[in-house]
């Protein structure tokens, strides 16, 4: 990639105004690591990777000195053992801190990837474009001062799918096969989308990338499933939280609920047990399935209910409600309505359609939170971008 003067302005200018965001307004004292964190300080407090505890006749997860958590997989390992480092640093404003700077790093990888794929599916303006977006949006702005996967996701995604469309290339196959299983271990779901890519390439007869695709990713993500086997006696892919997520987004109620009264009672009894997370998994699964059987009318409504929470907004999200967040995003949408009606070839864009329809999957069998639309973004900007600088143009012709 030629070198960019824009590109390295929206960098820089970029960082100064995260930076001036910490300093001024955002409170690092307060930063919430959420179960990721917990457990990585169970690890170093010698807990293991452990996460529920039963204490004062109910289920607790926040970190407690003197609990004894139970053995866990709630959550995948990738992101905790990436917060462990911070983890070991004592002084909490000084760990924050440097959380934070770190984020912003990384947030300018994405910049220059998102700049890269742009250029790479388009040109040059395109890409200068779609990386402003991703530079000076309140959205992914405020994912910079978010402990979470996103970031990451961003970065490990991009990089994907800039690799994924040439699989004869034995150096970008196994690139991509390691960042399949990066991200399966940063996020469960995505292994949804290794199998999507798989039956993609079979489809396309491309035999030699599904078998080094699927030795790679299967061998790697052994080692978490035998770990999950010998603690839990039973074959757990990925997580536990399966159950969870899957009830939330098939319920009687609507999608995100957690639970009930009666279902909260329930889990609190299951918590006396070690193997807790087994049981509330496995509870939670029957929950789902009830729900499915007993009222199937109101699967296929919440159906369409969790696309729109996807491709527009939840309204029982306040976050989904801020102005800051809604109206770019409505913007948004009609630019990408524009570009995949003008875009002339699309055949270059079949990965980044593949991403997409992985999310809206992904909404279908689960559910939909904001930040889950900030994460499917990414994929967005090339094309949004391209219409952007397609109306530019049209408006610069003479008359």
């Amino acid at each position: 990639m030629k070198y960019s003067k824009p590109l390295i302005y929206i960098i820089i200018i970029s960082t100064i105004l995260k930076i001036i965001i910490i300093l001024s307004i955002y409170n690092s004292e307060k930063i919430n690591y959420w179960e990721y964190g917990i457990i990585a300080q169970n690890i170093l407090n010698g807990k293991g990777y452990s996460l529920f505890y039963y204490e004062d006749d109910q289920v607790k997860f926040e970190y407690n000195s003197n609990s004894k958590p139970y053995p866990s997989a709630y959550m995948p390992p990738a992101y905790v053992y990436y917060l462990i480092p911070f983890m070991t640093i004592e002084n909490n404003n000084l760990r924050n801190i440097l959380f934070l700077l770190i984020q912003i790093f990384i947030s300018n990888i994405a910049i220059y990837l998102t700049f890269v794929l742009s250029s790479k599916y388009f040109d040059h303006t395109v890409g200068i474009i779609s990386a402003s977006l991703y530079a000076f949006l309140p959205e992914f702005i405020y994912s910079n001062f978010t402990p979470g996967t996103t970031l990451l996701y961003h970065i490990l995604t991009t990089s994907l799918l800039l690799l994924i469309d040439n699989l004869s290339n034995k150096r970008n196959l196994f690139i991509s096969s390691i960042l399949f299983v990066i991200l399966t271990y940063l996020r469960a779901e995505f292994i949804f989308f290794v199998i999507i890519i798989l039956i993609y390439l079979i489809s396309k007869k491309q035999y030699y990338p599904v078998i080094i695709i699927s030795f790679i990713v299967i061998t790697s993500l052994l080692p978490w499933v035998y770990r999950n086997y010998t603690i839990f006696n039973r074959v757990i892919p990925m997580t536990t939280s399966g159950g969870l997520n899957l009830y939330r987004g098939h319920n009687p109620y609507q999608p995100g609920i957690w639970a009930d009264e009666k279902i909260a009672d329930s889990l609190n009894k299951l918590a006396v047990h070690k193997d807790y997370e087994i049981k509330m998994n496995d509870f939670y699964f029957a929950q789902a399935l009830n729900s499915i059987k007993e009222n199937p009318l109101h699967g296929l409504k919440t159906t369409f209910v969790k696309l729109y929470h996807l491709w527009f907004i939840n309204p029982n999200d306040n976050r989904s409600l801020n102005l800051l967040y809604l109206i770019p995003w409505i913007f948004m949408i009609m630019l990408f309505i524009y570009g995949m009606v003008k875009i002339p070839n699309k055949d270059n864009l079949n990965y980044i359609f593949i991403f997409l329809v992985y999310h809206s999957i992904i909404s279908i069998i689960f559910f939909s939170l904001p930040r889950y639309q900030t994460m499917m973004k990414i994929a967005l900007l090339p094309i949004i971008s391209w219409s952007l600088n397609d109306i530019s143009k049209r408006f610069k012709k003479p008359r």
